[in-house]
Parts: C-alpha cells; sequence; structure tokens
C-alpha cells in the first residue's frame, strides 16, 4: 500500500484515466457490432460502458477534487464530492436497469426476434478476455491505493466481466440444444438475457446508492477496526488522567474519518494544562491514524457537562 499522498493521488488519476480510454473502446465495439447482428443483450451491454464511460469521467474528476487542500469554501476539504459521484452513478444504473428489464419483457412478449448467435458468441467471448484483462489491472491498483472511487470503478468491472460472461454461456447454449428447440430458443433468447442480465444487475447499484447516501447523511459507516483502536485509547486515558465522563462523535465522509471526542473533567485536572493537553491529542492521534484513511480529530476538555453532550 502506497502511503505518500501525492504518488497515490497519481497513480488513482492514471488508473481512472485508462480505464476511461478502454470503456470507449467498449462502449463503441459492443453498440456498432449489436445493431449489425440486432442483439438487444450486446447493445445492453454496449450501455453498461456508456454507463461506466460517465461514471469514469465522473471518478476523474472526483479523484482530482479530493485531492485539492481544503479551502475557504469547502473549510473540510472536498471528500464529500466521492459519495456524491457514486451515488449519481449508482442513480443512472438502477435507471437503466429498469428501463432494460421492461425493454427484455415486452421482447418476450412480442415473441422475439432472431440473432446471429454464431458472432454473438466469439463477440461474448473476446469482451470476457477483455474485461477480464481491465479488471486484474484494477485490482492491482486497488493493492496499491486505498481508494474508494478505485474500489467502486473495480467493481464495475467485476460486474462487467460477469455480464460478458452471462451473455456469452447464454448465446453458447444455443449449440447444444436440439433441432426441436434451438429454432424457438433463439428467437426468445436474445430478450431473455437481457432480462436475466438486468436482474443480476440491479442489486449492485442499489447497494452503492444505499452505503454512499449514509455517508452524505453523516450516519456512522466508519471502519469496525478505527471504532476499535478508538476505544481502546480511550478507556485507557479514563484511567491515566481520571477522566468523568467522555463522548464521541465519528462519522465518515468519502476517504475523510471525522472524530469529535469530548472529555470531562474536574477542576483540579491535569489537563487544565495546554501542554498535557496537546500531548493527549498527539497520543489519540498516533494510536487512531491510518496510512490508508484521512483523520479530522478534534479533541474538546471541559468541566461543564453543557459543552460536551455528556
Amino acid at each position: 500500500m502506497i502511503e505518500d499522498k501525492e504518488q497515490a493521488s497519481i497513480i488513482e488519476q492514471r488508473t481512472l484515466a485508462f480505464s476511461l480510454y478502454a470503456l470507449i473502446f467498449g462502449l463503441f465495439a459492443n453498440i456498432v457490432y449489436g445493431l449489425y447482428i440486432k442483439s438487444d443483450a450486446i447493445i445492453l451491454n454496449g450501455i453498461l460502458f456508456l454507463l461506466y464511460f460517465i461514471s469514469a469521467i465522473l471518478g476523474l474528476l472526483a479523484a482530482k477534487l479530493v485531492a485539492r487542500p481544503a479551502d475557504k469554501v469547502f473549510q473540510y476539504g472536498y471528500w464529500h464530492v466521492e459519495p456524491m459521484v457514486n451515488c449519481f452513478n449508482g442513480i443512472l444504473m438502477v435507471m437503466v436497469c429498469f428501463y432494460a428489464l421492461l425493454n427484455g419483457i415486452e421482447g418476450i412478449r412480442h415473441g422475439g426476434h432472431k440473432v446471429d448467435t454464431g458472432g454473438a458468441t466469439w463477440f461474448s467471448g473476446l469482451s470476457v478476455v477483455f474485461c477480464l484483462l481491465i479488471l486484474l489491472y484494477k485490482k492491482w491498483a486497488c493493492r496499491q491505493v486505498n481508494s474508494k472511487l478505485l474500489r467502486n470503478d473495480t467493481g464495475k468491472w467485476v460486474i462487467k466481466t460477469a455480464f460478458s460472461t452471462v451473455t456469452f454461456i447464454g448465446f453458447l447454449f444455443t449449440y447444444f440444444l436440439g433441432d426441436a428447440y434451438s429454432d424457438s430458443w433463439v428467437r426468445y433468447m436474445d430478450s431473455f438475457m437481457v432480462v436475466v442480465l438486468a436482474l443480476f444487475l440491479l442489486p449492485t447499484p442499489l447497494r452503492v446508492i444505499i452505503g454512499n447516501m449514509k455517508e452524505l447523511l453523516h450516519m456512522s459507516t466508519v471502519d469496525p477496526l478505527l471504532l476499535e483502536r478508538l476505544n481502546q485509547v480511550i478507556k485507557q486515558i479514563q484511567t491515566d488522567y481520571a477522566i468523568k465522563k467522555h463522548t464521541s462523535h465519528v462519522t465518515q465522509v468519502g476517504r475523510l474519518n471525522l472524530l469529535e471526542i469530548n472529555f470531562l473533567v474536574d477542576g483540579q485536572s491535569e489537563l487544565q494544562n495546554i501542554k498535557n493537553q496537546d500531548e493527549l491529542r498527539s497520543r489519540i492521534w498516533d494510536f487512531v491514524d491510518s496510512p490508508a484513511t484521512e483523520i479530522w480529530l478534534s479533541v474538546c476538555f471541559t468541566a461543564d457537562e453543557r459543552w460536551g453532550d455528556f
């Protein structure tokens, strides 16, 4: 895992840009060939590439924004852009899934249509190999950089690989049918595959939307290991400094973990001293900080319960 932020940002942006070029190629290849052999399933693959193309552009822009420091307008930085982009991409994908599902059902209701199964089979096979190679590269990049944008983008290539594999298996299945079933299956197969692919894809964007909406609403979605480390150090601090009470508020927005800790002390506490307070802050920071995440830490001390929500 690369810990240098600048180097990690370069790898992240370079990987997203490479993904963009791959999506452009896949988009044109699937749309053009799908129209040529009149296959709705392959055209749907092309539409999925189009969605991912839009997603990759937004992801690349988000990665550049997230790398910027906080300013007067966004004083906590641009971390919120990441879950916003992921939510928008998820909503787009859900809309396409519903459209594809309705289109596939209508195709079955109207008797289907014939497709060049030979051309569709070899094209789907090549698509599987193409997506798998891109996926392996993306997984390598994810091991180098801790980036939710990269993880989500890699997840899309996992889906794309599975999508192409299901399409390939569906078309390949026609070669194992007897003559009595081959003609009828070929007519309905393309519309049936569209329905299967839409249902297969739908749960993923729903999970993305729910997870990122939780972050935008500041619901607690923090890494359990980080919470465990925080609770351990606070418990030890309470013992060492005879702290009466404490409260903590922890949430995550994109890659930023917001930690607010309030300590209730008495008037004779050694934490009345600024130097001791800073030493305690440093102790908490060293204990909970992780090179894979960003931490915004706020530690407050008070002798009045009104100021700490105790």
